[in-house]
């Protein structure tokens, strides 16, 4: 994995998450490794070098020196953190508030956890989860604690699993930034004079429309010509357009409950390109039905 493409990180806050209401309360996360010297202006060689020094042959340098590394160099400003540790729980998420760490030299050796950390603003109000998916247990449980998370993973796995204010939260820590973990295309990004609220409520029902699941249900229920304007990919393009739709979401975001449960067949609907582009440049999504009447 690129980690210089990362920018989603999960971290522990220590096995149990016993070190997760310090960093919680602090606004921020640590590395317990390297916690009686300050690492500061070492190079990536002189941190291998400090490992093998410092951890051979008890603890394996090389995997250290990789988990401080990707602390002190990898991880930046307005990345986004997720605190993961056992027993399966994801603690919090939050956004990196500086692109430099801190040494803190006085804070007491039995809470180590708390000697190099990065400034983090958590999202309010998190309720914690319990993980039971495995592929979910799988990549956050690996043992490092540090891992680089793929965006892929992040849309379809994690964020199914927060909830609308959760989702909200991050958006309204560090909007503009945010727009690049999710690859939302230049021409469907917000119009500048909407207001907030109307933003958040957009992005979110965009990405509805990016989940994978409910977009194949979709495709497969409703089929792969646009029900606005008839338009099929493949009758025009041939092979090369077989079985090629986008999914939209009918239901406007702001009448669905907080917990509410999207239909692949009742709340959701296929379009051609620039029938979705067109829909989602007005200001009310309409329904298929009066944005055919509108524009046809």
């Amino acid at each position: 994995m690129n980690t210089e493409r990362i920018k989603i990180w999960k971290l522990s806050p220590g096995e149990k998450g016993r070190g997760w209401n310090d960093c919680l309360n602090n606004g921020t996360i640590g590395i317990g490794w390297a916690h009686e010297e300050d690492l500061h202006g070492l190079i990536r060689d002189e941190i291998n070098e400090y490992t093998r020094e410092k951890y051979y042959p008890e603890d394996k340098p090389g995997y250290i020196a990789n988990q401080l590394i990707d602390f002190i160099f990898h991880i930046k400003k307005d990345h986004v953190i997720i605190a993961y540790s056992s027993p399966s729980t994801i603690y919090g998420v939050g956004i990196v508030e500086e692109n430099d760490w801190k040494y803190n030299e006085n804070v007491n050796n039995e809470l180590y956890w708390l000697r190099n950390t990065r400034k983090v603003k958590w999202v309010k109000l998190f309720s914690k989860i319990i993980i039971n998916d495995d592929e979910i247990k799988s990549i956050l449980g690996q043992r490092q604690t540090i891992v680089g998370i793929k965006n892929e993973f992040f849309i379809n796995k994690l964020i199914p699993l927060f909830s609308k204010k959760t989702i909200f939260n991050l958006y309204e820590i560090e909007t503009k930034n945010l727009l690049n973990h999710f690859s939302i295309e230049e021409d469907e990004q917000w119009i500048p004079d909407e207001s907030f609220e109307e933003k958040k409520k957009l992005r979110y029902h965009k990405y509805v429309e990016r989940n994978s699941n409910l977009s194949k249900k979709a495709k497969e229920i409703h089929g792969y010509t646009c029900m606005a304007c008839g338009f099929n990919f493949e009758e025009k393009y041939g092979e090369i357009g077989k079985n090629y739709i986008e999914a939209h979401h009918t239901i406007p975001f702001f009448k669905l409950e907080e917990n509410a449960k999207v239909s692949p067949k009742s709340d959701m609907a296929v379009l051609c390109a620039n029938c979705h582009r067109m829909i989602h440049k007005l200001k009310d999504i309409p329904s298929i039905k009066e944005f055919k009447k509108t524009c046809f």
